[in-house]
């Protein structure tokens, strides 16, 4: 299959429907939606990044930086829903 990339427009997760209509979103971290992954026979998973997360519920929250890593431990990274199951990325 081949998809044309790309995050623009008023909705972000349009091209990753077209390659995983399937794929689970996590709305409240809309802003931290980075784009998808792609693997040889692999569906495309959402992935958002580690750090824009935690600042969003920072922001939104109006959570301490232990609350909101907590809460994302608890709450985000430990929930697997299936083969769709968002990918969290974790940089240096």
């Amino acid at each position: 299959m081949i998809v044309r990339l790309g995050i623009t427009g008023d909705n972000p997760y349009k091209t990753l429907r077209e390659a995983n209509p399937d794929a689970r979103i996590l709305p409240f971290f809309q802003d931290a939606y980075i784009g998808f992954t792609l693997q040889a026979g692999e569906r495309a998973l959402a992935t958002y990044d580690f750090d824009l997360c935690i600042d969003s519920l920072i922001k939104r929250k109006g959570m301490t930086r232990d609350q909101a890593l907590e809460h994302f431990a608890m709450e985000v990274a430990e929930v697997y829903e299936g083969r769709n199951t968002p990918l969290i990325l974790v940089s240096r």
